[in-house]
């Protein structure tokens, strides 16, 4: 045994003799005695989890740290991936090797740059007619995820053939194992994937729409839809005050002007982001018959989510009408619109239909748009 292991073994049980100890494997390496008793592997397990350190949210701001976390857990994990992969090879059906299988893959592909091998390991599992039947489903159902997983990273421009490769693995889990709670969250996520893409995301929430007609998601599979399908359609606001000064705001008093409706939250960093070019863009075309709105999807009042709010306003000097709906993600407003990232921007022309319900890729593109073309001439 490598002798970082067996300190790590010794600080994880002090109270133990070196003699005491059973016979470890030495993470990879073939063992070449006899198998050992599962419950030596998952004693074993047990203690190498213990050597794992923890994740210090103190220092989740530092940009170094990240790496520093990985770089001293990076042994301990391997040692619970050999472990894993232990118990499969002299034990396939004990009934820890599901959960351990899952919990290799899960380390392998979000901590230790491994995605691409896990990946190779599951589809061989998902080939050998040996394998069991509930370890195939396991590794249909983490093949998935690795791939969504790793499409998550590159948000700003997915790779073509990565996505490919994640519609396959989740259709491919959706006909294997069609009952199977996951498959909603994998489409789910799916479907997030394909923002930019209406052909595929109104595909893919229609078809989440037909599969789970009771979901507790079902309203913002329709307020997506809704969304994909409103170019042209009139938009409406009930009348609500102004959360910066009480006053109340008429969406009907505003018809003729262009309302740039902008979904945010204060807690949301990717929208205190775009606040600056917001705010020079309200001020830039206001006098072309711009109107600026926010609506926030901060927490309720009770949480400090109004607080937020105004502070985050006061700060980022922001002084158009902010529409604050007081549930967070639950308000029924922006579910009835299918919100699901923030900040998300709709563009209103001046007869109040909607001219863009994506304009948080290309705003004043889409601003520009709305004041030279008809509502109806407008793309998403």
């Amino acid at each position: 045994m490598q002798a970082k292991y067996l300190c790590l073994l010794l600080l994880a049980a002090p109270s133990c003799s070196p003699s005491e100890e059973p016979a470890a494997s030495t993470p990879g390496s073939t063992p070449t005695a006899a198998p050992r008793e599962a419950k030596q592997i998952m004693d074993e397990l047990a203690r190498a989890r213990l050597a794992v350190q923890p994740f210090d949210e103190n220092r989740r701001a530092i940009a170094t740290y990240f790496q520093e976390y990985r770089e001293q857990n990076a042994e301990a994990w391997n040692w619970i991936c050999e472990l894993s992969l232990e118990l499969l090879r002299s034990h396939p059906e004990d009934g820890n090797v599901i959960l351990l299988m899952r919990e290799r893959w899960r380390l392998q592909c979000t901590e230790m740059g491994q995605w691409e091998a896990a990946v190779r390991e599951m589809e061989a599992l998902m080939a050998d007619e040996k394998s069991a039947p509930g370890l195939v489903d396991e590794a249909r159902s983490s093949r998935a995820l690795a791939c969504l997983g790793q499409l998550q990273l590159e948000l700003a421009q997915p790779d073509p053939a990565l996505l490919a490769r994640a519609q396959a693995a989740v259709d491919a889990m959706l006909l294997a194992q069609p009952g199977d709670p996951r498959c909603q969250e994998l489409l789910w996520q799916l479907a997030l994937l394909y923002e930019g893409d209406p052909v595929r995301e109104r595909e893919t929430f229609a078809r989440m729409l037909e599969l789970y007609p009771t979901s507790p998601r079902i309203a913002l599979y329709r307020g997506k839809l809704r969304q994909l399908d409103g170019l042209g359609q009139p938009f409406e606001m009930p009348v609500f005050k102004n959360a910066l000064d009480e006053r109340e705001v008429d969406l009907a008093a505003l018809r003729g002007k262009v309302l740039v409706v902008v979904f945010w939250a204060a807690r949301a960093q990717p929208a205190l982001d775009r606040l600056a070019e917001f705010r020079r863009l309200a001020g830039e075309y206001a006098e072309r018959g711009v109107v600026f709105l926010g609506v926030s999807l901060d927490e309720p009042a009770d949480k400090g989510g109004r607080e937020l709010l105004l502070a985050a306003a006061k700060e980022h000097g922001l002084d158009w009408p902010q529409n604050y709906l007081g549930a967070g993600w639950a308000s029924p407003f922006s579910v009835s619109w299918g919100i699901t990232r923030l900040p998300h921007v709709f563009v209103v022309d001046r007869e109040g239909k909607l001219a863009s319900t994506a304009a948080q890729r290309e705003l004043e593109a889409a601003i520009r748009g709305a004041l030279q073309q008809p509502a109806a001439e407008a793309k998403r």
